[in-house]
């Protein structure tokens, strides 16, 4: 018998679209007050939305551009792209679980410290996939927004991997 792939999740092609959609409109709206003779201003009421927009329409058009899997879920551990991709063997794994934060669900990771130092991941969800768990100490948060699957297909793959590493709440 053959060996199973391993299971790849990766940034999600419509999402990352629909954000880039939202920037470009953003980008056209701003475009539209500056030449109708209005001057957008720090001060305008709704200027920051539209900053944020061309956040979003920059870090789509950088997601589209990266193709590669997120999470990789192989025989010999976890492979996730934190900035780079960064493979974690079992033996570095101490902990997995599935968790929520605010209302999306999370897959957490406890790696060793030594790793875990290396990664320099923020402790906030601003808007990433990756953060630090501040209550957790060594634990990699991973958020599903813009991905193609969910994460629990990962969390199921861990555990049928290594079920000795798996956390049931």
């Amino acid at each position: 018998m053959a060996p199973r792939p391993p299971v790849q999740i990766n940034y999600s092609r419509p999402f990352y679209f629909a954000m880039l959609a939202l920037g470009l409109t953003a980008l056209a709206f701003v475009f539209m007050m500056a030449s109708g003779g209005m001057q957008p201003a720090l001060n305008v009421p709704g200027t920051d939305v539209l900053v944020c927009m061309g956040y979003y329409m920059l870090r789509a058009l950088n997601r589209l551009r990266d193709p590669g899997p997120v999470i990789e879920v192989r025989p010999e551990g976890v492979q996730l792209r934190i900035r780079q991709p960064r493979r974690f063997l079992w033996q570095d794994v101490t902990m997995v679980a599935m968790g929520r934060h605010r209302l999306r669900s999370r897959l957490e990771i406890t790696v060793s410290p030594e790793l875990f130092a290396e990664l320099r991941l923020p402790n906030l969800f601003v808007d990433d996939n990756f953060a630090g768990i501040r209550t957790k100490p060594f634990t990699i948060g991973i958020t599903g927004q813009g991905l193609d699957r969910p994460l629990s297909d990962a969390f199921e793959e861990i555990r049928r991997h290594r079920p000795n590493l798996v956390v049931s709440r």
